[in-house]
């Protein structure tokens, strides 16, 4: 290393000739230098290099850094005579932002070079084509001063580019904005040869089946993965990750492009998280392959202060037991990269449970069938729809909670989008507040629907059945979730079958639709057809369906046994509707009365099968607030 004497002369050498020095400054990207005035170039006179010691001065701070962390260095191959003479680099080149963060470039010469370094670098390798052109040039490209700065190297290769920003920059293709990533964030990275930089490149092409553009891409969201060794970080990242996860060169190749700062982790770091996922949460390495791949970010998250705290928020917190939570991640990972504090908090405990009064099992359920609901921004999205609900449409809290629960995906859809249908019901099918309010308190799913997708279900109903405005705003208000059925492949086939049962009597089946609008809500194969079927058996009227329709099983079984014995009683035919039925008689009357319990229990089964006669209306269930 050179004494400080001979630092101090050199230093004295360059101040002088600073002094001294009266050029033109030619600006680019990368590149400061200074040549005498170009008069002085026109006459034949020799041109005199003339540079600015300065050092690395950050635009925030103007606090001079160390110049192993921030020097952007350009290797020029310097060759005076021999090999055995080869200087290099011959002049390092430092990054420095003025005071309008305009980024300009000096040189200084290097420690440990000869007292005639000056001499031994070749002058005649950077030329000026046009020496009439005093100009002063500024283009953050080198592009345009390459056109009148004619910079050789000695004994360099023509095929190969030495020089590490035009391998990056010729051979690899990055873009001028990448290239000053580069410079501010890798500058370093500037100071490798081309041949290393190449097998690096080659590396992660080669093992991940990158193309050019994947390559662009993972240099441009990280440069710093050019500073990483092929040998020793790599290429034994690489195979960590291909050996814990399982995972071939497609979905390796997919994880890196996302995230290239996964090969900046260490393998201790990466094998925690592996653990994390197929130990703590019990995950399968299938299972924690196919997390990973579709959210790469789950393997940049800290585990000790990141996953584990996360984890034990929803599991210990929320009371959500460990089997749903896994099923809730794998719906959407995401949950473990949301702030506890800043997000799962304010959704799931000041809003759903303290604003709704959800309980722990509505929560758990929610996120079950909707765990993107944390995805949405709470001031932006949710309290808006919320507000509009409780406020504008006067539910309450509890009833808001139970449309949330019936229709989790409810804040997928924008607060405009959900007031054009409420708007659509009120004004355009002429709905009462109290009608609307029953719409989307029973079937929220129609907030979602296209005004065609209404008018079209709201025509077939029309066209189908023979109703007026009013039976059609009837059957709708009865049975909302009918908007939600599809025509072709549901409603159709249902109303073609019962007007088959109905002997084609478009009447009977448009009063059997009236009495009961649910009738076309059930399922065709596993309740409609098998209970037709039973009453056609017996001898009843097929419109009797609109009474044994709701039942359950059981009930339906112990209905239509009372109503085959009321056939069979009736001589085979089915009561006529309107006739008198005889009193109810209470037991206490029927003891002062004299009856004996025989007389009792007949009149008790005969009134059990005047309830259930078909003549009785049919129970429509009215939803109040």
């Amino acid at each position: 290393r050179r004494q400080p004497r001979n630092r101090q002369k050199m230093a004295r050498r360059r101040r002088r000739a600073c002094r001294t020095c009266e050029g033109t400054t030619i600006h680019c990207g990368l590149l400061k230098l200074s040549v005498s005035a170009a008069a002085a170039a026109a006459a034949g006179g020799s041109s005199t290099l003339t540079h600015d010691v300065n050092a690395f001065v950050h635009p925030s701070s103007k606090k001079q850094l160390s110049r192993s962390r921030f020097s952007s260095r350009l290797n020029l191959a310097v060759y005076s005579g021999s090999r055995r003479k080869r200087r290099r680099p011959g002049i390092d080149l430092y990054l420095r932002s003025t005071r309008n963060n305009s980024p300009e470039l000096d040189y200084q010469e290097e420690d440990g070079m000869e007292d005639d370094i000056i001499d031994a670098f070749p002058y005649n390798a950077i030329e000026l084509t046009d020496p009439s052109d005093d100009s002063t040039l500024s283009t953050p490209s080198l592009d345009n001063v390459l056109g009148n700065l004619n910079l050789t190297v000695a004994s360099s290769s023509a095929e190969q580019p030495d020089i590490a920003y035009f391998y990056l920059k010729d051979k690899i293709g990055l873009s001028d904005e990448t290239m000053w990533k580069i410079t501010f964030e890798a500058g370093s990275v500037l100071g490798l040869t081309a041949k290393t930089l190449d097998w690096k490149i080659s590396v992660l092409r080669r093992n991940m089946k990158l193309s050019d553009d994947d390559i662009r891409e993972i240099i441009r969201k990280y440069p710093a993965i050019l500073h990483k060794s092929a040998d020793k970080k790599l290429a034994p990242t690489i195979l960590l990750l291909v050996r814990a996860l399982d995972l071939s060169k497609a979905d390796l190749r997919a994880m890196i492009v996302k995230y290239p700062c996964i090969m900046g982790y260490s393998a201790q770091n990466l094998l925690s998280k592996v653990d994390f996922f197929t130990g703590t949460m019990g995950f399968t390495i299938d299972e924690t392959r196919k997390l990973v791949v579709d959210d790469p970010r789950l393997m940049c998250a800290a585990v000790e202060t990141g996953l584990m705290p996360r984890m034990g928020f929803l599991h210990k917190e929320m009371a959500i037991s460990m089997e749903d939570l896994r099923k809730i991640v794998k719906k959407n990972p995401r949950v473990l990269l949301y702030s506890v504090e800043k997000n799962l908090k304010e959704k799931l405990i000041s809003f759903l449970v303290m604003r709704l009064r959800m309980e722990s099992r509505h929560v758990c359920k929610l996120l079950l069938a909707f765990p993107e609901l944390l995805d949405y921004n709470l001031e932006d999205v949710i309290l808006p729809i919320a507000r509009y609900f409780m406020s504008d449409l006067e539910f309450s809290p509890t009833e808001f909670r139970s449309i949330m629960l019936k229709y989790p995906r409810l804040m997928s859809n924008s607060l405009r989008k959900i007031k054009h249908v409420v708007g659509f019901f009120r004004y355009e099918f002429d709905l009462d507040a109290s009608q609307v309010k029953r719409i989307i308190f029973q079937g929220p799913q129609t907030v979602a629907l296209s005004d065609d997708n209404l008018k079209s279900k709201i025509s077939f109903l029309r066209d189908m059945f023979k109703l007026d405005t009013s039976e059609v705003r009837k059957v709708i208000v009865g049975m909302p979730t009918l908007l939600m059925c599809s025509i072709e492949s549901n409603l159709r086939p249902k109303a073609e079958y019962l007007l088959q049962a109905f002997d084609n009597d478009a009447t009977e089946l448009k009063m059997a639709i009236l009495k009961q609008p649910t009738l076309l809500g059930y399922s065709q194969k596993k309740r409609i057809e098998p209970r037709m079927e039973s009453l056609i058996d017996i001898g009843a009227h097929p419109r009797s369906i609109v009474v044994g329709i709701p039942m359950t099983d059981a009930n339906f079984r112990v209905w239509l046994e009372r109503k085959a014995m009321e056939i069979v009683e009736n001589g085979g035919k089915e009561p006529v509707r309107g006739q008198k039925r005889t009193p109810r008689t209470s037991r206490s009357a029927a003891l002062v009365l004299g009856k004996d319990e025989t007389q009792i229990s007949e009149e008790k089964e005969a009134s059990a099968i005047d309830k259930a006669s078909p003549d009785r209306s049919s129970r429509i269930v009215h939803w109040k607030r």
